[in-house]
């Protein structure tokens, strides 16, 4: 929904659209697309009927944060919240449409490098 003020659409730089974000969650852990975003992917797979539609961002969030808990999360109020987070990958969760798509965003090449569905990112990450 949001993506369609930019001329980039999903792959917009994350933080154009932070203030439009639910949860904004760091995994210090593998955030390559074959470890984190295939684990997103498989998420949305798996909770796809338990969402009902995927305009429900806040339940997405909260679903999200709750399944992917463990110590090493931290949860931030925007993307670049004054702290110095070493973060390569940004993921974004796209709802408000009848659908889910993910963009990953590499932070370090300032670039995003995949825009798709769950099913598209598993096939070609997984």
């Amino acid at each position: 929904m949001w993506a369609e003020d930019f001329e980039e659409g999903f792959a917009v730089n994350p933080e154009k659209v932070t203030k439009h974000s639910y949860v904004n969650m760091y995994l210090q852990h593998d955030g390559y697309l074959e470890g984190i975003g295939v684990d997103i992917a498989e998420f949305i797979k798996l909770k796809e009927k338990d969402l009902f539609t995927a305009q429900d961002g806040s339940r997405i969030a909260a679903l999200l944060v709750h399944d992917f808990h463990y110590p090493s999360q931290f949860l931030h109020s925007t993307i670049s919240s004054g702290y110095d987070l070493d973060t390569e990958f940004t993921y974004v969760i796209w709802t408000g449409k009848e659908d889910f798509w993910i963009s990953c965003y590499n932070n370090y090449e300032s670039k995003c490098i995949f825009v798709g569905t769950p099913d598209s990112m598993m096939k070609k990450y997984k």
